[in-house]
């Protein structure tokens, strides 16, 4: 016991007389240890944390991919009428939604505050299981063609605009001119799914009849957009490529129908495109995550190849010490066995 306590304090008045060396250790591991704790992190967060959705192995998206006479890519928009026909055939997904963003000013409110709105068919919420913080989610009753005024407000919007009214439920608000009751509030941790812009939060959802959309557009399938979406749940025993086989023929051929008087659209064609939910919100993230891990790992091993050779020199620098000094002689076989695992040395 007197020997390990000799050598502890020897080896801290050595290193107290090394500050640069014992400075260059610790902040090279703390930094890059630190580095790849962030690192860690944020691929926890993207490929293995699961979405906050009960059916996310069966949430997917479907693309509305145009291809032209050549066979490039023209983009990923849905036509209207393409979009409201996949969503009534139901040919692949159990339960399938619509969306579409806009924004408009609560005119009845004193503020007249400009908000997000996201208009939907009545299965969204459904399909994601969306909590409510205080009334109901949409239902059958608002469902598509039946034009019925109601509002979903978003925690925020409910808290910050209206003051966290507990009658909240009694009121209505106006946007563009119609007036919708407002019948659920969702909860503060409800997540929305990020299918249009990375940090776009919806602020008032509305049934999808009133949704911005021209008339014109409603019935032109030359007229494409892509704040047109579509999600849903897909059958059971159905993946994501034999959706695509189910799909495209169909969509394909209705397209085609609708564009026949075109001559623009000669020879183009649609494919249909299924994707999970996670890939369409995370993008590239996951494979920049890979990317980040790879590159913080190979930086921890360089540094512990740098501290080694720290160790080395100084092991090297001591050992010259000890033949100098013949006092310390019987102490120099013992000190060269610890030195290599004792981080002090």
């Amino acid at each position: 016991m007197n020997l390990f306590t000799y050598q502890l304090k020897q080896a801290f008045l050595s290193l107290k007389k090394k500050p640069g060396f014992v400075f260059s250790v610790v902040s090279t591991m703390g930094i890059t240890l630190g580095a790849l704790l962030c690192v860690l992190t944020l691929a926890y967060l993207l490929l293995i944390e699961p979405l906050p959705y009960p059916e996310q192995d069966r949430l997917f998206v479907a693309e509305h991919q145009i291809v032209g006479e050549e066979k490039e890519d023209q983009g990923k928009s849905f036509s209207y009428p393409g979009l409201v026909d996949l969503y009534k055939s139901k040919a692949a997904f159990e339960q399938a939604a619509m969306m579409t963003y806009g924004q408009g000013v609560i005119i009845s409110h004193n503020s007249q505050p400009l908000v997000n709105t996201a208009y939907v068919t009545s299965e969204l919420h459904q399909v994601l299981a969306s909590p409510m913080a205080l009334g109901r989610m949409f239902e059958s009753s608002e469902a598509i063609n039946t034009n019925n005024p109601v509002a979903m407000l978003s925690y925020h919007t409910w808290q910050h605009n209206f003051n966290g009214s507990a009658d909240i439920l009694e009121q209505k608000i106006n946007l563009s001119g119609v007036s919708y009751r407002i019948v659920g509030v969702l909860a503060k941790h409800f997540v929305e799914p990020a299918l249009s812009e990375i940090g776009r939060e919806t602020q008032v959802w509305l049934p999808w009849d009133y949704n911005q959309e021209g008339e014109w557009r409603r019935q032109n399938f030359g007229e494409v957009s892509d704040n047109l979406m579509f999600i849903g749940l897909l059958k059971i025993g159905v993946n994501s490529l034999q959706a695509q086989q189910l799909l495209t023929p169909l969509v394909n051929e209705r397209w085609q129908e609708g564009v026949a008087d075109d001559d623009f659209f000669k020879g183009w064609s649609v494919d249909i495109r299924v994707r999970p939910v996670k890939d369409v919100m995370l993008g590239q993230s996951e494979s920049i995550a890979v990317i980040l891990l790879a590159g913080v790992i190979f930086l921890v091993l360089i540094a512990c190849a740098n501290i080694s050779n720290l160790f080395m020199s100084r092991t090297v620098e001591k050992q010259r010490q000890m033949a100098i000094n013949p006092q310390l002689a019987p102490l120099k076989n013992i000190y060269l066995k610890r030195c290599w695992l004792k981080p002090v040395c």
